[in-house]
């Protein structure tokens, strides 16, 4: 179970690949509608990562489990975060803080330390690579990211336009914007589902229900469903951007007693 849960944020966020040519004109619309995002989230194109930190309540419904977690998410992308989860099990609460930092991460449960690695850190690392592709500001900056339209499709009823995103050897992430509002509706992307045996996976990540914090605008609503089944919901509350984060925040965590 502890396994398992660890796993969880890698878990808890069909895949296509760009063509090493990609059209000079397809790649100004592609940029096009990642512009409007930013824009439309309130965000300012070029702005260097910034730590971010937001709670989320998480209702997990994943091979016969139903678990509620509550968790709150400390992120600075592509490689730092520190995720907090309290979770009732069997009758007991565990508390877990994982914590990654570049190669390195390490887990505390009810307050033992251990090292993860191997197909830990790579499904913590790809998670992580799905999240710093979603903040949006980092695909308008330099060329870590390549960028290319994909056929718009229905998300919420509503006409969405796609921009397939490609870091390197990564799996491509799929983002889909509201064409209304330009805000971002849905992402897509292959992934390695520990509830079933490492099997890859499309995961559909649907966000919603957008308020606006610092002048800034924040889905507060999600819903994930993998290889077309419901996986998890959350609600998320207290975004906020982090302008002087404790320099010891990734650092490895001490054993408590």
């Amino acid at each position: 179970m502890t396994a398992r849960l660890v796993a969880l944020p890698a878990i808890l966020a069909a895949s296509m690949f760009l063509t090493p040519a990609v059209r000079a004109d397809d790649a100004a619309d592609s940029r096009a509608v990642i512009e409007r995002a930013v824009k439309a989230h309130g965000q300012t194109a070029g702005a260097e990562a910034a730590v971010a930190t937001w709670k989320e309540k998480i209702t997990l419904d994943a091979a016969g489990q139903k678990l509620n977690l509550d968790t709150e998410w400390t992120v600075q992308a592509p490689d730092k975060l520190r995720l907090q989860m309290t979770v009732a099990v069997q009758g007991m609460t565990l508390d877990l803080l994982i914590v990654i930092n570049g190669e390195r991460m390490w887990f505390v449960v009810n307050g033992q330390v251990q090292e993860g690695a191997g197909t830990q850190l790579a499904e913590m690392l790809g998670e992580m690579n799905r999240m710093w592709a979603t903040s949006l500001t980092p695909l308008l900056a330099g060329d870590e990211f390549r960028l290319a339209t994909t056929k718009e499709k229905a998300v919420n009823g509503r006409p969405a336009a796609g921009v397939a995103v490609r870091n390197g050897k990564r799996p491509v992430v799929t983002l889909y914007f509201d064409k209304e509002t330009g805000l971002l509706a849905k992402r897509e992307a292959l992934v390695k589902d520990a509830y079933t045996d490492d099997k890859e996976v499309l995961e559909e990540v649907v966000v919603s229900d957008y308020k606006e914090a610092d002048g800034r605008k924040y889905h507060t609503r999600l819903t994930v469903t993998r290889d077309g089944k419901p996986f998890y919901r959350s609600e998320v509350s207290t975004p906020r951007a982090v302008e002087k984060p404790d320099p010891k925040l990734f650092d490895k965590p001490d054993p408590k007693p």
